[in-house]
This record gives C-alpha cells, sequence and structure tokens, in this order.
C-alpha cells in the first residue's frame, strides 16, 4: 500500500526550524537545493521540481586581488570596489564574462570606503571623505573617472550605502542622510540627523518613505553597537522622520525591499516589516562576522525574492547564502539557501534579474557567479523533516518520479532515516547508469518507521524530482 507521497506543492514549502518541526517547509536540511529560483530560470520543467541549484563558479582569476566590499550595476555593466582600491568591471550584457580590473597598480582608487550607487550615467563608490564617479561609457582612466565628485562625505570606512528614491540619490553619511547635488559634481548635503549616539547603516524605500536603519554605538570610538531603529522618513522634514520601529537587536545591517514589505537583516535574525506593521522575526541566525567587519551589501532582490548572507547555525556557522521569497504572488513565502561551495565570509551579493546571475564576493578573496537554472552542483543533500507515518510500516519500495527522463551522467541516490534510529541508511541509487533513459524508477528494500527523513543525494547529472512515493504494510511486530 502507498504510506506517503511527496510532490511539487511539498518540495517548493523549503526550509523549516529543525528535523521534528512538523509546520512550515518540508526540509530542515537542503543547502545548495534552490527550488525558488529555478522557477524564474525559464526551465519548462523547472516549477516545482526538487533538483540541485545551480553552481557557483569561481571567477576570481588572477583579476580580483583584494576584498570586494560592494557592487552597484548600470544598465549595461557591473562595478566592483575592493578594499585595496581596484575596481573591477563585467559587462552584463555578456554576465558570463571574465572581470577586468579598470583601476590597478597605479591607478587604485585611493582610500577607498564601502558604497556604491548609479546616478546621471555614472556609477559612484565612496572613499574617506568624498565620493567618486565613473562615466561608465568610458572606461579608460584617467579620463572616465572623477575621484572627487561629490565631497564632504564623512571619513569612515564602512557607513556610506546609496540608494535612490524619487530621482535623488541619497547616502548614509555617519550620523546624517546626505543627498547628492542635482548634477554630475558638488557638495554633498546632510538632509536629516540622528542624536550623537546612533549612526545611521543603511537605506531602502518603500515607495512613500526613505527607509532608514540607524543603530546606537557606544564604547571606544562608538563602534560598539547595543540598539537598532528603523526609521521612514518622506525626505521633506530635516528635523523628524514620521515613523519609527525598535528593533530587538544590538545592530541592523541592511534593509532590503521584495514584493510583500520590508525585510531587516540583523545580526541575530531577520526581520518582516513595513510602515504599519511592527518588525516580526522571520528565523533566528548568525551573521559572518562580527559587528565591527560585517558588510552593508550583504543582501540582494531578485523579483520577489530577497537575498542575504550569513552563518548556519545547524552546520557549524556555516557560511551560507539564504533567499526568502514566493515563487507566485499567492503562494506564500519560503526559506531556502540556494548557494553553496564558497570559500570564506560573503562580503556583497548583487543580483542581475535580466541575466538569471547572482554575483558572490568573499573575503579570501573571492568572486563567483551563481548561473541561475545553469550547470547543476553536485554533491548537494536534501533532508526532509521526520515525517509521521501515522503508524508503524514496514517500508518494502520507494518509487521516483523524474522532471524528465534520466540523462547521461543524472546520478540521485536516497538514504533513509526512522525515529527508532536516526543514523541514516542507504536505500539505493537511482542513475541514467544502471536504469537507462526512464523517467519512473522503482527500488525495492526493507526498513521499519513510524517518523520517516528521506535524504536525496544529488550526485551527478541534473535530475530533477517531480514526485516520490512510498510504499509498505503495517508493521505489527514493531
Amino acid at each position: 500500500m502507498k504510506i506517503l507521497e511527496l510532490n511539487e506543492s511539498h518540495f517548493i514549502t523549503g526550509i523549516t526550524l529543525g528535523s521534528q518541526f512538523q509546520r512550515g517547509g518540508l526540509f530542515w536540511k537542503a543547502d545548495g537545493i534552490n527550488p525558488l529560483f529555478e522557477i524564474f530560470s525559464q526551465q519548462g520543467d523547472a516549477a516545482g521540481v526538487l533538483r540541485a541549484g545551480s553552481a557557483a563558479t569561481d571567477i576570481t582569476g588572477a583579476v580580483v586581488v583584494d576584498t570586494i566590499g560592494s557592487m552597484a550595476s548600470g544598465v549595461a555593466k557591473l562595478g566592483m570596489l575592493g578594499s585595496g582600491g581596484n575596481f573591477y568591471s563585467i559587462p552584463l550584457t555578456t554576465p558570463d564574462a571574465a572581470p577586468t580590473n579598470l583601476r590597478s597598480g597605479a591607478n587604485v582608487i585611493t582610500n577607498p570606503a564601502i558604497g556604491m550607487g548609479v546616478y546621471k550615467g555614472n556609477m559612484l563608490y565612496a572613499q574617506l571623505g568624498q565620493i567618486g564617479a565613473w562615466n561608465m561609457s568610458n572606461d579608460a582612466y584617467p579620463t572616465g573617472w572623477t575621484d572627487n565628485a561629490y565631497t564632504g562625505l564623512q571619513t569612515t570606512y564602512s557607513d556610506h550605502q546609496m540608494h535612490t528614491f524619487k530621482d535623488r540619490i541619497y547616502v548614509v553619511n555617519a550620523g546624517y542622510i546626505a543627498m547628492l547635488p542635482d548634477a554630475t559634481s558638488g557638495a554633498i548635503t546632510n538632509m536629516i540627523d540622528f542624536s550623537s549616539e546612533y549612526r545611521a547603516k543603511c537605506l531602502s524605500d518603500d515607495g512613500q518613505f526613505l527607509v532608514i536603519g540607524i543603530s546606537q554605538a557606544t564604547g571606544n570610538a562608538n563602534t560598539i553597537m547595543n540598539k537598532a531603529k528603523i526609521c521612514f522618513w518622506d525626505t521633506t522634514d530635516p528635523n523628524s522622520w514620521q515613523r519609527e520601529w525598535e528593533l530587538p537587536e544590538p545592530d541592523i545591517i541592511s534593509i532590503l525591499r521584495d514584493d510583500i514589505s520590508m525585510i531587516a537583516i540583523c545580526p541575530r535574525g531577520v526581520y518582516r516589516f513595513a510602515y504599519d506593521m511592527q518588525p516580526k522575526k522571520i528565523m533566528p541566525m548568525v551573521l559572518a562576522g562580527t559587528s565591527t567587519n560585517v558588510y552593508p551589501y550583504i543582501g540582494t532582490s531578485w523579483m520577489n525574492i530577497v537575498c542575504w548572507a550569513g552563518a548556519d547555525i545547524s552546520i557549524a556557522n556555516d557560511k551560507v547564502v539564504y533567499a526568502y521569497g514566493s515563487p507566485t504572488p499567492d503562494f506564500p513565502p519560503v526559506l531556502i539557501k540556494p548557494v553553496m561551495g564558497l570559500t570564506g565570509n560573503i562580503t556583497t551579493i548583487k543580483g542581475d534579474a535580466i541575466y538569471s546571475r547572482l554575483y558572490i564576493a568573499t573575503d579570501t578573496p573571492k568572486l563567483y557567479r551563481v548561473n541561475l537554472g545553469g550547470t547543476a552542483a553536485t554533491s548537494v543533500s536534501a533532508q526532509t523533516i521526520f515525517l509521521n507515518l501515522g503508524a508503524k510500516f514496514n517500508i518494502q519500495k520507494i518509487t521516483i518520479t523524474f522532471a524528465k527522463a534520466l540523462a547521461s551522467g543524472d546520478s540521485l541516490n536516497l538514504d533513509v532515516a526512522s525515529d527508532y534510529n536516526a543514523t541514516a541508511t542507504d536505500w539505493g541509487t537511482y542513475s541514467f547508469a544502471t536504469h537507462g533513459a526512464v523517467q519512473e524508477v522503482s527500488i525495492t528494500n526493507s526498513f521499519k518507521a513510524k517518523l520517516l527523513s528521506l535524504i536525496f543525494n544529488f550526485n551527478g547529472g541534473n535530475p530533477g524530482i517531480r514526485r516520490i512515493e512510498v510504499f509498505g504494510t503495517k508493521d505489527t511486530d514493531y
């Protein structure tokens, strides 16, 4: 008799809090599994299919020589600023091209800081005390570059996130929010300030208000954060903002926006909020790094999905990329971990929805490209929670229906675990080498369980699971 069936509607529910948690996502471990992005990758059989996510390609080469702390994208170019003043670019019209270092050697940008944006045809980059501008139509140095295009920036390293809102560009400027003049150069104007113990940290908008993350700073040189707030400002009154929410966090790192509301990335958790909705924690987490070296550009928005970098507390603080969102407007948002195989702490992420790419930098230093819907990663596993079968069963057969017939190189190994022995037991391997170009494969074996966990090991090729069925008989002697 059939005792369990899992299909597309279950696979797309994402990750839950733990192995015994029967509400929320189907999986409690699923690093590198990517059902959300695959839907947008224009693969005809991708929607809801359980498959390994795309592999992360190391494109560091000999070009990237310092840690990339921020990225920005113009109409056709991605720009990246390194900690040593090197400036890298990738043409988005050919998104798989290798990066080019436009400011290297004797031409590096002096006193680089963290912060980038795009304004009036120029790509902007923060320096200590000023903002430089690259005319994206001219890569040559010095003719295409003005390192002191905007002056009057506070001389801090990490607090210069930039955000365009209502056709003006705003800049985090230590204890202020500044605005660039309506010109391609000039003096920076501080538009609103915060009480002396607070520092502005990050920027976004909800379509009506500029949304600002601020942190209370104490200790030597005001580097120890102990309280965070979110402020909504209409950009008109320099003396006040319209609303604020307090966060139960020592700091706020980044604010992202999806099609539902806003997301705040903090050192201890991720929160959903809006102007008329107090912040609600989506999940606990630990960010990669401490409050003194976490980068503000660790998040990016992708259609109605947001991505951020953190440390997975369930696997010894392994550095991962999280994604949270919904594949369709009427589907509840879910959590996944779509990318694995990265080296070092993630310093910045940038998504390009047009060409289905994610660009990820780490502090080793490394630069990775993920072609969403491209070549699948291998040695990727997903483990379900312990599913309650409702009775004690002797499992005898497990049938997997694939999205399409197995092709050369496709290999999926299945392990099973039960409530009485959580140590995984090998059930068998479903592969082209063994079973040929078939779409459905059944493997018989014997295993006893009342609570059953399935472990999918994607070991080769690009097999996608449409449905898995578990058959067995009630075990009266269990």
